[in-house]
């Protein structure tokens, strides 16, 4: 279990033919960066999270456009408790998750 102080995102959405997609980046309690990719599979209907290799999460920051991606991080920081998988889930908005089930429900119609 990794333990998170700062979580941003979801910065992304990747919709794939069988699951969907999205980009968050963290700050650990050590102060490391952290990458991560939250899917949604459609034949499951799961979630699962990965961590993203630190070179690929270097090049998701610089496509941001942003100087420092944690510039804008909560005055007070905030204790994570729980997987990864779900405090990221905890991240996303209500629609995020309607369309991903929506579509789950298409794909298994198919």
């Amino acid at each position: 279990m990794a333990k998170i102080k700062a979580v941003y995102g979801a910065y992304q959405t990747i919709e794939e033919a069988s699951c969907m997609r999205w980009l968050f980046s963290s700050v650990r309690t050590d102060g490391a960066f952290a990458a991560w990719s939250l899917s949604y599979c459609f034949i499951t209907r799961k979630f699962s999270v990965r961590n993203i290799k630190r070179e690929q999460a270097i090049k998701y920051a610089a496509a941001m456009g942003q100087k420092s991606l944690f510039a804008s991080a909560p005055d007070e920081p905030v204790s994570y408790k729980g997987s990864v998988t779900n405090i990221l889930r905890s991240q996303l908005k209500p629609e995020q998750i309607a369309k991903a089930v929506a579509l789950s429900l298409q794909y298994r119609g198919q």
